[in-house]
């Protein structure tokens, strides 16, 4: 059992990490949506670069403290590389991309990278891929219509559903 000195001391540190995290809001650097030429020519630079990766456009991911718990989500999926990247996922904010490695001959089923980033509280717009030709192919994740929310987006949780997390607000 634990002593009650210890016990407040714990509390307190939760309570100065909440008041750390959520003192300033506003203050972390917000980023506009990307034009859609512009975030493709950055996941084209970036996948060339980048063997066995995809990119994929998460809307509403518009700071470095959205992209938390995306990466946090994708990169416990069994086919991240997490040898690589920073634990198999690199976030660009600026983008809305989270670029994620993936494992040699390992498959990366779109529902499940869907269900991801939607447990992060974000929608999985697009999924970039670099083909053998080099040229960027874009697909759209498919769900089973059940799991759509009630304004038709996906994965759209109330905190971002405007697309800014309340650190953005």
């Amino acid at each position: 059992m634990k002593s009650p000195a210890r016990v407040r001391l714990a509390s307190a540190g939760i309570v100065g990490l909440s008041v750390l995290c959520f003192a300033a809001p506003g203050a972390a650097k917000v980023h506009p949506e990307a034009a859609r030429a512009v975030r493709e020519a950055a996941a084209r630079a970036r996948l060339s670069a980048l063997p066995r990766a995809l990119a994929l456009y998460v809307r509403g991911l518009c700071c470095a403290s959205c992209g938390i718990g995306v990466r946090k989500k994708i990169g416990k999926l069994d086919f991240v590389d997490r040898t690589r990247l920073n634990k198999g996922v690199e976030i660009d904010p600026k983008m809305q991309i989270a670029f994620v490695a993936l494992k040699p001959k390992r498959a990366a089923p779109l529902p499940v990278l869907a269900k991801a980033v939607r447990d992060a509280g974000y929608e999985l717009a697009l999924v970039y891929r670099l083909g053998r030709d080099g040229k960027l192919r874009a697909e759209v994740p498919r769900e089973p219509r059940s799991r759509a929310t009630a304004g038709g987006r996906l994965g759209a949780s109330p905190a971002h559903a405007a697309g800014s997390c309340s650190l953005c607000a």
